[in-house]
């Protein structure tokens, strides 16, 4: 019996089997972050929480590292979910910085006016 691959099944295969460096960028403690370094961290490679850079900086509500982030010149904005990461670091944060939530809200308006989408 032969079966047919799609070039999808075919290129999920190749990404399991493929050896990748996991970043090392993450949440280190309640907003905050291990800290942005794009001379360490792939901006669309996973951390070993299977979070991209975009939705760490997210999760922490760290509005700066977002914004570098986003501004990366290799940055692909279809890889990340950041509204998703915004909503559950949001709780943990908006309470005790209110602030904070206005900064991100900015960016997030910002990375939707520049790749239509969130």
């Amino acid at each position: 019996m032969q079966t047919s691959l799609s070039q999808q099944d075919i290129g999920s295969a190749l990404d399991r089997h493929s050896v990748r460096r996991v970043n090392q960028y993450e949440l280190a403690a309640r907003c905050e972050t291990t800290g942005w370094n794009p001379l360490l961290d792939d901006v669309n490679g996973i951390n070993e929480y299977g979070m991209r850079p975009i939705e760490v900086a997210a999760q922490a509500g760290d509005a700066g590292e977002f914004a570098s982030i986003m501004n990366h010149p290799d940055y692909d904005s279809v890889l990340g979910r950041p509204r998703l990461f915004f909503g559950v670091g949001r709780s943990a944060w908006e309470h005790f910085d209110p602030s904070r939530l206005v900064r991100m809200q900015e960016v997030l308006e910002a990375h939707l006016t520049t790749f239509g989408r969130v």
